[in-house]
């Protein structure tokens, strides 16, 4: 080589790798790569039922604390983070029958959690029927439902709620039929789905649904679509509330035959009240 030459290094920005152990909970991404002078990694927030995210170190335990969830790291090397855990206080809902019979077992859970509010099975009170549940007695604080889901923020004590079971309410009507015929095409059954919540949020153990049709021809055919119309309400009514936990219900049908004095239409229909 003859006389002085400079030579200039290059250079290629570097790529270094970061994983994330989830250490019992679950991450949405198990790694990422970080590239010099871009943008930082993004630390991601993972999950773990009955605990809180304490951030991401350099350890399973212990350790450097590297960062939280959601905050920007830039690693200078490959990195392993590992996220860490608080458990979370174990909360309690406990349940009184308030004059009532029957017991209904403690449910445990963590601070966050949801949990669904039991209905009256197997609580009874003879002369009255379930209203649902308050955290207190008189009914004065604040009211749950059966089926209702609550999160938990600390626990509680929930009394059963009764009233005397002497009042008969027309709780609603499956209408209109189409004419003749005792199908439940998906309007009618949304009508009965609808018709099963009120039944649980009133407490109800009782239930009758009675059917009424137009006239057509004879009496036989008459009460005969209109007991079909009846035990076809009733057999939704009974699976809705299954579905709601509520087996306790008891569901009866009746058909009425025609009605008259009404208009075809408003007789097409099946009516549901309870007690």
């Amino acid at each position: 080589m003859n006389g002085s030459t400079a030579l200039y290094a290059q250079w290629t920005p570097a790529t270094v790798a970061v994983s994330f152990s989830a250490n019992g909970g679950v991450v949405s991404t198990s790694q990422a790569s970080y590239t010099t002078g871009s943008t930082p990694v993004t630390l991601p927030t993972p999950t773990f039922p009955g605990y809180s995210f304490a951030g991401w170190f350099s350890a399973p335990t212990g350790g450097n604390f590297v960062g939280s969830g959601g905050s920007a790291f830039t690693p200078i090397s490959p990195t392993a983070l590992y996220a860490q855990w608080k458990k979370l206080p174990s909360l309690t809902v406990r349940f009184s029958v308030n004059g009532g019979r029957g017991v209904v077992a403690t449910v445990s859970s963590y601070s966050g959690a949801t949990v669904e509010v039991p209905g009256r099975t197997p609580v009874r009170r003879p002369g009255y029927r379930f209203a649902g549940w308050n955290t207190s007695p008189s009914g004065t604080g604040t009211g749950y439902h059966a089926g209702e889901a609550v999160t938990l923020t600390s626990s509680l004590v929930l009394y059963a709620q009764w009233r005397t079971d002497s009042t008969v309410v027309m709780l609603g009507s499956v209408e209109p039929f189409a004419a003749r015929t005792a199908a439940l095409p998906s309007r009618l059954v949304a009508q009965v789905a609808r018709l099963a919540v009120a039944v649980v949020r009133g407490g109800y153990s009782q239930v009758i649904v009675y059917g009424f049709t137009t006239q057509m021809g004879s009496v036989a055919r008459q009460r005969a679509t209109s007991v079909a119309r009846a035990r076809g309400v009733a057999r939704l009514l009974r699976v809705a509330l299954q579905r709601r936990g509520d087996r306790s219900v008891n569901v009866g049908a009746v058909g009425e035959g025609s009605v008259r004095g009404l208009s075809a239409v408003n007789s097409r229909r099946v009516e549901v009240v309870a007690r």
